[in-house]
């Protein structure tokens, strides 16, 4: 379905802001032109679009290439960027909102779009959107996509990349153990058994290497078909029995390495070197299977090109969910008060494809991120940067199913999934039963909600 007459010409914590963004061709076609980052310089006959985001490092020049394709495409408006830190992103955008001096349009990390909706800080983007858009967006862009960012009714974030977690896994290690790495198990009960042929231990009997280890509550959830909302009746789903069977799922791993296993694991854990470059475990050879995110593609891409690995969609438990994953998302917002929205959307549409996916699908590689429509995936360009990096398939595979949860739109986002997590924690170390720890996981979500009634949310 054609968006706009651009539209017709065609039928997401990150990749090749390792190469020279100069280097990426664009075609020609499109009309749009990846040059190397200029000095920013604001037209005096151009409109100003201010905007916030905090990719710095490396991945700022592939950054500034974007936006300085966004200059070139028009001439109508010229982005004038702001590099903020992790540490003081939310509160300067809240902060600069509630004062009046609002940027036009930030990229969040935090999950909260909800919540500052809710506390008028974000203007819907819905508004801008025409019957044609409104219409490819709900049709044409991957479920999760789709899904995110409304709150009560209204579109408050366009999601700008999103997370999805699948299983990596070390062909080697699978030969020196006699296995067959071209048959992956098909059932999550399989794929811990073949995780007990791939474990290693030293004399002491601590772990050396781990074989699989699964982890996280909010990842695995959605494989037993649970969840922390229900996307239909919009009520939270904290102490269901498909929660339950995850949790105890991920004690019982745990238990697998005798009466001290939780102290066994965390010790192992507590030994490994950092997430980040060339230090990541699995990188390092600590883990033999890793359910991890689409961004390691790219980690593995420039800091061990030469490692064997494959990916695969999580295999579900019996009775589960395929392709089932929780997603952690990018969004572009549009605060309160912006001074140019019209300049913001039009370069929120440029930057994920709502306005040309064939042009747009030139940018995703550059950060290694997910986009928002098979339309972008089904691109030649972004087609030919698959072929250097087939791992990322399986993303995209998960990226079509409809069992992937999100971050409950409620109006309490933050404090809610720091809930999951004290949750996830309780059970990985031991401290709480699984059974216990949803009670306390409920009982203390329920408080939090009456306490919000008495100080007048309408929740």
């Amino acid at each position: 379905m054609a968006v706009d007459d651009e539209l017709t010409e065609q039928g997401r914590s990150r990749r090749a802001a390792l190469k020279s963004a100069a280097g990426v061709a664009v075609a020609a076609a499109a009309g749009v032109f990846l040059l190397e980052p200029a000095q920013f310089m604001i037209g005096k006959s151009r409109k100003k679009v201010r905007y916030w985001h905090e990719l710095g490092g490396e991945w700022l020049k592939p950054m500034e290439s974007i936006l300085e394709s966004f200059n070139r495409s028009q001439d109508t408006y010229e982005m004038d960027p702001l590099l903020i830190s992790d540490s003081e992103a939310d509160s300067k955008m809240m902060l600069s909102t509630v004062g009046g001096e609002p940027p036009d349009v930030v990229l969040i990390w935090t999950q909260a779009t909800s919540e500052w909706a809710d506390s008028g800080l974000l203007h819907p983007l819905d508004s801008f959107m025409t019957p044609a858009e409104m219409a490819w967006f709900k049709t044409r862009t991957y479920p999760v996509v789709r899904k995110s960012g409304w709150f009560k009714g209204n579109l408050y974030g366009l999601v700008m990349g999103f997370d999805l977690f699948v299983c990596f896994y070390r062909p080697d290690h699978f030969r020196q153990a006699g296995l067959d790495p071209d048959k992956f198990p098909e059932t999550l009960e399989e794929l811990v058994e073949v995780g007990d042929h791939l474990h290693k231990f030293n004399a002491s009997g601590d772990i050396t290497r781990m074989g699989f280890l699964p982890s996280h509550f909010d990842r695995f959830a959605a494989l037993f078909g649970g969840g922390f909302y229900n996307e239909n009746t919009g009520a939270l789903t904290l102490n269901t029995p498909e929660n339950l069977r995850a949790l105890n799922f991920l004690a019982d791993c745990r238990k697998r390495f005798g009466p001290d296993g939780f102290k066994k694991v965390i010790r192992f854990e507590s030994g490994l070197s950092s997430d980040d470059g060339a230090s990541w475990p699995f990188i390092q050879g600590n883990y033999s299977i890793l359910v991890d995110g689409e961004w390691r593609v790219e980690q593995l891409h420039r800091y061990k090109p030469d490692l064997e690995y494959r990916t695969i969609p999580v295999p579900p438990p019996k009775g589960g969910k395929k392709r089932a994953s929780f997603a952690m998302t990018n969004f572009l917002v549009m605060p309160k008060g912006a001074r140019c929205p019209d300049g913001a959307w039009e370069f929120i549409r440029f930057w994920t494809g709502l306005r040309n996916p064939a042009a747009a699908a030139q940018f995703y590689p550059l950060l290694g991120w997910m986009p928002l429509s098979p339309d972008v995936t089904h691109a030649p360009q972004y087609q030919a940067w698959l072929n250097e990096v087939p791992q990322y398939r399986s993303f995209l595979d998960v990226a079509e199913s409809d069992n992937i949860r999100i971050t409950p739109p409620v109006p309490f986002q933050l404090y809610l999934m720091d809930q999951v997590q004290r949750t996830d924690d309780y059970v990985s170390r031991g401290t709480l039963t699984p059974e216990k720890a949803l009670v306390r996981l409920e009982h203390d979500v329920a408080h939090e909600l009456e306490r919000r009634r008495r100080l007048g949310y309408a929740d």
